[in-house]
């Protein structure tokens, strides 16, 4: 599997995954993102950096809830993914796309339900295995 799409159920925003290139321990990728009319896509690399799986597994691992944000970030900070819990069962992935060349910002927001985070992590497992 080289691709994976979450879609938020409570407002229709997504975010997709591809691999592009792989080398031994690094994966190279492009995120793609659509929130109604808004749309970005930066590629990312998990380069000197584990790959965003690991947020996902340790946000599906508290799927009750956390305090404070999850974070992972590629090399360049191309790609800045953080998420929240507010405890009742709400989970709000932030992502924020970089222009390499700074010329530009895309900040989006992915609202998503606790109960998803164990099948989005095991997604992202066998996207970046």
């Amino acid at each position: 599997m080289d691709d994976l799409t979450i879609t938020s159920s409570l407002d229709g925003t997504s975010v997709s995954f591809h691999v592009t290139r792989r080398n031994g321990e690094e994966v190279a990728f492009d995120v793609n993102v659509q929130c109604g009319s808004y749309a970005g896509s930066v590629s990312s690399t998990t380069y000197l950096y584990t790959s965003p799986c690991v947020m996902f597994e340790a946000m599906a691992a508290e799927w009750n809830g956390w305090k404070g944000a999850k974070v992972w970030e590629d090399i360049n900070h191309n790609l800045v993914l953080s998420g929240t819990s507010d405890m009742t069962g709400h989970v709000n992935l932030r992502m924020t796309l970089n222009d390499p060349n700074g010329a530009a910002q895309l900040k989006v927001a992915l609202p998503l339900y606790a109960g998803e985070l164990e099948g989005i992590a095991q997604g992202m497992a066998n996207l970046f295995s």
